[in-house]
């Protein structure tokens, strides 16, 4: 619902978009003017620090407060509208006297040939109206306008305009930075497809933008007559980035540059859904006369014309008094030209392909390390199992069960007075004795001596002494098992030993070459992790839209060389981090061009034009305050002379005292009670003394006047010499700016020649040295005389030191 004057009025936030020269200032003044504003040229402070240059350097903020008027037109007394549709056609309404709508009559366009008297074929079709809008105007009246009531406080963001041709001018000197010569220059800007100070412009703009908070709506402005092609490039791109805002915003399409008669014709109608077309978008259309015949001394001007005019900014100011809010939140900033982001991409590509193709070698290096695994693992394990059956028939012997190793029997009989016999049974053993055996264990009537029994040794010694009787007995010895086969034992773990030995060499061998599959799978899984950010990359490169958080600085590193027209700095701008191997830049192997040469003599070259530079600045210094003090002592002399000539000097002194005495003689009266003879006497003395002081005084002041004359005439040529210094002084200065600028680019560039020295023979590069040296090689095998590749190199890191600079 509109606001009416007992409410607080809402306040809403619009911003005019528009190209240079089309009316897009004059339509936020024509609005200013309505609202009564006496200065419509004063603004706040910037919002954000085809033809011409754009008068709006910076977006700069109006607020106003509008009370809005309603203008009523009227046909043979009742009153009538002229207004056009959204899709183009005309419509006539009419209103009874309670202000209902009577009647509309829509006139739809017709199709209009016309044909070759001579021929009489058809040469031109086209859409028009069957009457005229001149007929329809004829007899409709304007009433005074009327107060509607509805106060609208409007804040209107007028931004800098697009396509802006001072542009070029700056394209040439950033090219020329490039090292282009200027005739180059000119022809590279002429051809550039990125427009730096649009790009300045949209990213200002946009800063802007995101201060507002909540946008009412986008204004459009578009001259009648423009066609929607190639030269409303710029303008289509920053209004896509206003539709990324919010698909509610409002966006209202702003004619420009009609009159009364133009904005109800078919042609301009006809404007509607081609700009809808050409935007991609649904906008509400005003046709606006920027300047309505208002009339001057010599004639009183259209009342239709200014009836019109003001009726379409109140239709307008309606529309937004009903406009709804989008909150300002994040927005994406459309690229105007991606060419230079494509090249880039493709080194990235170059790049991938080359990870690529190393991630095939090394999946096809571990496969072939995995067939030669596999026999090595085979025979481990067939060397295993031998070692396993060899353990098993070890285990047979190397046990501690008991073997009979030797047997002693004896036979002894002793009588019962006979003393007692002692008998030795000795055994002799191969292996170790780890048992003795005595049978009988306890014989009668005698008795073991098991001292000597030899148990850990190889000879056991058991005695028996018999006492009386007779006594048959024996000693058995034992050894274990893993005692009498050992030999066999050894000649089995030595075997196994053998066998381990071979198994080992070949499990190592196996190892090995598994760590270098593990290796290869490293580096083949460190290369996808590479290729999944070089896609990233790739993708983020080459995006139309860049989210806005990464042109928010304008004045940061990244967005000034992003939105350079350099390929190496819109290659450094990316901040990538990558390092691409030297081997992918092609024929550079086979490159005989001695570049650490040519630097070297780039580098004396810049270092000799820096030496002229710095001594030019000086000779220009010098003069610079030469001329200052010339002019200084011109004012001084200007001012003398303007004191001569302001009446101080003693010839002006002295006649104000003869135009006093003159007065004071002329005043002279004789008292009525004097003679005659007093009389003629004072007659006489007055007579005298006048004729005495007036020559005088005529050359006195003839002497002032030609005094005066001189001394303008001097003070004119003071001021003609002056003007002439300031001028010199002017020159001097942009002399010294231009040369300063030179300055810098030669030291930069002698700088950047030793830096592109060290370059020569590096191994790898970062991704704008390589996108530079990868097409300058490429270059060179089609001409071989272009520029060496690492001059080029040169010259690129001297203008990004530059531009970063700037």
């Amino acid at each position: 619902m509109a606001t009416t004057s007992e409410d607080v009025p809402q306040e809403k936030n619009i911003v005019v978009l528009g190209l240079t020269q089309n009316g897009k200032s004059s339509f936020v003044h024509s609005i200013l003017k309505y609202a009564g504003e006496n200065d419509p040229e004063a603004s706040e402070a910037p919002a954000i620090g085809n033809g011409s240059a754009s008068q709006t350097q910076d977006v700069r903020k109006y607020s106003t407060t509008i009370d809005i008027r309603r203008y009523i037109a009227r046909k043979n007394g009742q009153r009538t509208d002229i207004t056009h549709t959204s899709e183009g056609s005309r419509a006539v309404i009419t209103y009874d006297d309670e202000g209902r709508e009577d009647s509309r009559k829509y006139e739809p366009l017709v199709f209009k040939e016309t044909v070759d008297p001579e021929t009489k074929e058809r040469v031109v079709i086209t859409q028009e109206f069957e009457q005229s809008i001149r007929k329809i105007q004829a007899g409709l009246i304007p009433d005074t306008p009327e107060p509607s009531g509805c106060i609208l406080k409007l804040n209107m963001y007028d931004t800098p305009g697009l396509s802006d041709s001072e542009g070029l001018k700056d394209l040439e000197k950033d090219f020329v930075k490039q090292g282009y010569t200027a005739t180059e220059a000119r022809e590279a800007a002429t051809t550039c497809n990125r427009n730096l100070v649009d790009e300045k412009h949209k990213i200002a703009i946009m800063n802007a933008v995101k201060n507002i908070g909540t946008l009412h709506g986008v204004c459009i402005v578009i001259r009648d007559g423009k066609n929607f092609g190639q030269e409303l490039k710029e303008l289509k791109s920053i209004v896509e980035t206003f539709r990324s805002i919010s698909p509610d915003l409002n966006f209202y399409m702003i004619h420009t540059r009609v009159t009364n008669v133009t904005m109800f014709q078919a042609k301009t109608l006809n404007r509607i859904p081609k700009s809808e077309e050409f935007f991609a978008l649904r906008a509400t259309h005003f046709f606006i006369n920027n300047e309505p015949d208002l009339g001057d001394d010599l004639h009183e001007g259209d009342p239709l014309s200014q009836h019109f005019a003001y009726r379409a900014l109140s239709d307008f100011l309606f529309e937004l008094t009903e406009a709804s809010g989008v909150n300002i939140t994040k927005f994406k900033y459309q690229k105007s030209d991606t060419s230079l982001e494509e090249v880039v991409a493709s080194s990235l590509r170059i790049y991938a392909a080359y990870i690529e193709a190393n991630n095939r070698i090394l999946q096809e290096k571990i496969r072939l390390l995995d067939l030669e695994r596999r026999p090595l693992l085979r025979i481990a394990d067939v060397y295993e199992k031998e070692r396993d059956e060899l353990r098993s028939r070890r285990n047979t012997f190397d046990t501690t069960e008991r073997i009979k190793v030797g047997t002693a029997c004896r036979e002894l009989k002793v009588g019962f007075l006979r003393s007692s016999k002692t008998v030795t049974f000795p055994i002799a053993t191969n292996s170790v004795i780890r048992a003795v055996e005595c049978s009988p264990e306890n014989p009668p009537s005698a008795s073991w001596d098991r001292s000597s029994d030899g148990i850990g040794r190889y000879m056991s010694n058991v005695r028996l002494t018999v006492h009386y009787g007779h006594v048959t007995a024996s000693v058995t010895a034992f050894s274990f098992r893993c005692d009498v086969y050992s030999d066999t034992i050894s000649s089995i773990t030595s075997q196994m030993n053998s066998i381990a030995d071979l198994r080992r060499s070949k499990v190592l061998e196996a190892y090995r070459l598994e760590q270098q599959q593990d290796k290869y799978k490293s580096e083949i899984s460190a290369n996808g992790a590479r290729l999944t950010k070089l896609e990233s990359l790739i993708e983020a490169i080459r995006a139309r839209f860049v989210d806005d958080e990464e042109i928010s600085d304008s004045n940061c590193e990244r967005t000034k060389l992003r939105n350079s027209n350099n390929l190496y700095c819109v290659a450094k701008g990316h901040n990538s981090e990558l390092e691409i191997p030297r081997e992918l830049i092609p024929h550079i192997k086979s490159y005989e061009g001695n570049s650490r040469k040519r630097l070297y003599g780039y580098a004396e070259c810049h270092y000799r034009a820096r030496c002229l530079v710095a001594k030019s600045l000086v000779t220009a210094k010098r003069m610079i305050v030469r001329n200052q003090k010339a002019r200084q002592q011109l004012k001084d002399i200007e001012a003398i002379l303007g004191q001569h000539l302001s009446g101080n000097s003693s010839q002006h002194e002295l006649n104000a005292s003869l135009t006093d005495i003159v007065t004071k003689v002329e005043i002279i009266e004789v008292p009525d009670t004097a003679s005659e003879k007093e009389v003629d006497l004072t007659a006489i003395f007055k007579s005298r003394i006048l004729d005495l002081l007036h020559p005088f005084r005529a050359e006195l002041e003839q002497c002032i006047e030609g005094t005066t004359t001189m001394l303008q005439g001097i003070l004119e040529k003071v001021y003609t010499i002056e003007e002439w210094l300031d001028q010199a002084l002017e020159e001097l200065q942009r002399f010294r700016e231009d040369w300063n600028a030179r300055l810098q680019y030669h030291e930069e560039s002698y700088d950047a020649a030793h830096q592109a020295a060290d370059l020569v023979d590096q191994e790898s590069y970062s991704l704008a040295q390589f996108t530079i040296l990868r097409l300058a090689f490429e270059e060179i095998q089609r001409n071989p005389e272009a520029e060496d590749p690492f001059v080029k190199i040169a010259q690129s890191i001297a203008y990004s030191s530059l531009i970063l600079k700037d």
